[in-house]
């Protein structure tokens, strides 16, 4: 199953609302000082995500 689709303003203000309640820059340096390997998210912006779909 192939999801498609495009990110709006709304939808990553909401997530951001919802899952980024700290910086990620502390969140980062709070896993590193733990000693664990920090997880890394890329998220494109949403011109990013509009020319990726216009391609398809």
């Amino acid at each position: 199953m192939v999801r498609h689709g495009c990110l709006i303003d709304e939808t990553i203000d909401m997530h951001k609302s919802r899952v980024c309640k700290v910086l990620l820059q502390e969140k980062y340096k709070e896993f590193e000082s733990e000693g664990t390997n920090p997880p890394i998210c890329l998220f494109s912006i949403v011109d990013a995500c509009q020319n990726i779909n216009e391609l398809i």
